[in-house]
């Protein structure tokens, strides 16, 4: 690496084609070697893991019995340690967090469906035959996959 820095530095200097060979040569030769040496690094690690048990082994003990999950939760007064104890502390401060409404409560949506309906059409089976005579097959479909 040493000899790519220092052949970069003398190109950035010089700037003659010559220096940007000898620069893409030291170049390739580290990027090979670091390949060279990432896969063989791969597969030492493969063969150390020879079943589950190891893998798992070295992953505890590269994360030291952490779950990622506290034991306990505090907000500066209180302690949490069971679920349900933490679910009532977040609900408090999620509910501290917001301003309550002021006048009535609106009325909740009951119905989804939109305010003016179409009317329903219903083809005849001469109608849907002349649709599907009418669709030309020697174009391809559209991007929606629907023919033209």
């Amino acid at each position: 690496m040493r000899r790519r820095n220092c052949a970069f530095q003398t190109h950035k200097k010089r700037g003659t084609v010559e220096s940007q060979a000898c620069f893409k040569k030291w170049r390739k030769e580290v990027k090979n070697a670091l390949k060279k040496l990432k896969r063989v690094h791969f597969t030492r690690i493969a063969k150390s893991f020879t079943s589950p048990a190891t893998f798992w082994a070295a992953i505890n003990r590269i994360r030291q019995g952490n779950t990622g999950l506290p034991a306990t939760i505090s907000n500066g007064t209180k302690i949490a340690s069971t679920e349900q104890e933490k679910a009532d502390l977040f609900g408090d401060y999620f509910s501290n967090c917001t301003l309550p409404v002021s006048g009535p409560m609106p009325t909740p949506i009951t119905t989804f469906l939109p305010t003016s309906t179409l009317n329903l059409v219903f083809p005849s089976p001469q109608q849907i035959s002349t649709a599907i005579n009418n669709l030309r097959d020697d174009i391809a479909c559209g991007p929606d996959d629907i023919p033209v």
